[in-house]
């Protein structure tokens, strides 16, 4: 860090390694590991007949040359103090990730392992990537004794083959064996932008404090939409799937903003008492347009023999989330 009165230059590199979840362990060193599930090419709540069970022993040989899932940060930046007390800055940061663990079919058989993509056990399937870039631009002051604004701006890109611990694609929670590599076909297609990139958020917060115990507050938010895929069926059936283009170029969901809204008043100003009293009312998600956030993007739950796409999926194409409702929340909060 290097400061001089009103300037200020930083920066920093850092390595960081993720935890394994301990279920991970369990999958290497319980005998009686078994994963199972099912599988359906329609709607398992209007017909749970007709799916594909797939029964999973999951005892993994050790991996003695496994290497932790960790990335590196890189960040530069600069702030300087203008007017009478405001400050702005320009930060950059580049995130990689150097290594993930992830479980995969070792490619010529039938048997699952768990490695870093690209080395040893795994070395048939590509590294695992996952690039961010960002510049961040800030500005935050107190326009006077009773009001004070921030704001913020990221231009960032996000882009690779491996979404992360949650696999954004298909919705699967399990870090290390989300299904991001489970058979080399999958990978095909599988480099581009990916799921949680957002080119261009606007962040913007303020508050607002009375001579009468009255304070407002509002937090709002402005950001482009994430990248679309297409994925289809696989020659292992469903749940496993190829991408049938380069991931991320199938559009992007909808612009989105949020407004936020906080009123407190301090009840212990107008009652004279050491107790300190204080109303609260929150405003979430204020006219919420209720846009989509996220889509269905399994085009075909199967292949057949000869590769020919089968089995659409009705609801490809269709919102899977939206964002929240408006909600309103009153409260008292005493200190004493």
């Amino acid at each position: 860090v290097y400061k001089r009165q009103t300037q200020r230059v930083t920066a920093t590199f850092g390595r960081f390694y993720h935890d394994l979840p301990i279920y991970a362990s369990g999958f290497v060193h319980n005998a009686d590991s078994v994963f199972d599930f099912i599988a359906y090419d329609h709607d398992p709540r209007e017909d749970p007949t007709g799916g594909q069970v797939y029964i999973g022993d999951f005892l993994l040989d050790e991996n003695l040359d496994l290497k932790g899932q960790h990335y590196d940060e890189f960040t530069l930046g600069y702030e300087r103090i203008v007017g009478s007390g405001a400050t702005v800055g320009m930060r950059g940061v580049y995130r990689t990730l150097r290594e993930a663990v992830e479980d995969a079919n070792v490619t010529g058989t039938d048997d699952f392992a768990w490695g870093n993509p690209g080395r040893g056990v795994l070395s048939d399937y590509p590294e695992a990537t996952r690039d961010y870039y960002a510049l961040v631009l800030t500005a935050s002051g107190a326009v006077s004794q009773s009001v004070e604004l921030r704001a913020s701006y990221v231009l960032s890109r996000t882009e690779g083959n491996y979404s992360g611990g949650f696999n954004s694609d298909l919705a699967i929670p399990f870090p290390n064996a989300n299904g991001a590599f489970d058979y080399l076909e999958n990978m095909e297609n599988a480099d581009g932008l990916l799921p949680s990139d957002r080119t261009h958020v606007f962040k913007f917060s303020g508050a607002w404090r009375s001579r009468v115990g009255l304070t407002a507050g509002t937090f709002v938010t402005l950001a482009s939409g994430t990248p679309r895929s297409i994925l289809e069926g696989s020659s292992h059936g469903s749940p496993f799937y190829n991408f049938a283009q380069q991931r991320g170029t199938a559009g992007r969901t909808p612009w989105l903003w949020d407004v936020n809204l906080r009123f407190t008043y301090d009840l212990g100003h107008a009652l004279k008492t050491t107790w300190r009293p204080r109303l609260i009312v929150d405003v979430f998600h204020l006219g919420s347009p209720r846009s989509e956030v996220n889509y269905d993007q399994v085009r075909n739950f199967n292949q057949d023999g000869a590769g020919n796409q089968i089995d659409p999926n009705p609801t490809f194409g269709l919102a899977t989330r939206y964002q929240p409702p408006m909600t309103l929340r009153a409260g008292l909060e005493v200190q004493f």
